[in-house]
């Protein structure tokens, strides 16, 4: 029954099992990267280069953000020049 509801739902039945207790808690895992990695797993390696180019391009994006707020708390130098 569990892998049939697996199969509907379209998550690794490991996920499944351990929800119902016919397996223990995973150790320090995401449930939803273990989701990740199942799907992941079912598709052809140039979809899976696809999708790890994706969230790279995201990863990179939030990490330039952030760093453009950060740059952004502190006033220009030109200002600081300025200001003596």
């Amino acid at each position: 029954m569990a892998l049939i509801f697996a199969e509907v739902f379209k998550v690794d039945p490991v996920v499944v099992f351990r929800k119902v207790g016919l397996l223990p808690p995973a150790p320090d895992v995401n449930e939803q990267i273990q989701n990740a990695v199942h799907l992941l797993s079912q598709l052809p390696p140039s979809e899976v280069d696809e999708l790890m180019a994706i969230a790279s391009l995201k990863l990179n994006k939030r990490i330039n953000t952030s760093h453009a707020k950060k740059s952004r708390e502190k006033p220009p130098a030109q200002s600081l020049l300025k200001a003596k």
